[in-house]
């Protein structure tokens, strides 16, 4: 093998290998990136106050909680039930305080859920460590088991209130969750 070949040949062995470190270099930097996604949607969850009176709500069957607006309400498992009616059963539903403020929260929570869909499917954020983190809520929405003493439908209820008004990708997210729920109860 004369000097031409042996030179081409190790050109080309380098560039291989070159092309096998940035490839590599590529995947760590958008793993790091959907990581660092996913922690936006953290911090985002953690620290949106309709967000964290939405979790409560799933939480507690009576609980004295602080509106974003500073005010003191109590929240009921009949409020909820109450405040998950759907005007195309009921065109002309009333809710009585606080339940307004109980569909403002459910609804904070469906559309962070349904955003929250939309970055798993598309990959920006990773299934798994979303799900682990999120899995909670999820199963507490699912489910709605805080509330089943107050109306044995709620389940039900509550899945007409994100049909009508929830994002299309809350069954799918129900879905992914089946399958690798660690909670066990979807």
């Amino acid at each position: 093998m004369d000097l031409y070949h042996l030179t081409d040949l190790s050109l080309k062995i380098a560039a291989l290998v070159g092309g096998v470190f940035a490839l590599k270099r590529w995947r760590v930097d958008q793993r790091w990136r959907r990581y660092q996604q996913l922690d936006k949607y953290m911090t985002s969850f953690e620290n949106d106050r309709m967000l964290l009176l939405g979790t409560q709500i799933l939480d507690w069957k009576l609980r004295p909680v602080k509106a974003p607006d500073g005010t003191t309400v109590t929240i009921t498992s009949k409020d909820l039930v109450a405040a998950l009616q759907v005007h195309t059963e009921n065109p002309e539903p009333t809710f009585c305080d606080p339940q307004p403020l109980l569909r403002d929260a459910l609804d904070a929570l469906l559309t962070f859920f349904g955003r929250l869909e939309s970055a798993i499917a598309n990959g920006f954020v990773d299934e798994s460590p979303a799900l682990h983190y999120f899995g909670y809520w999820l199963c507490r929405m699912y489910t709605m088991e805080e509330h089943k003493g107050e109306d044995p439908n709620v389940q039900s209820k509550m899945r007409a209130y994100e049909q009508a008004y929830g994002p299309e990708t809350m069954p799918s997210l129900y879905n992914r969750l089946k399958t690798t729920s660690k909670h066990g109860i979807i």
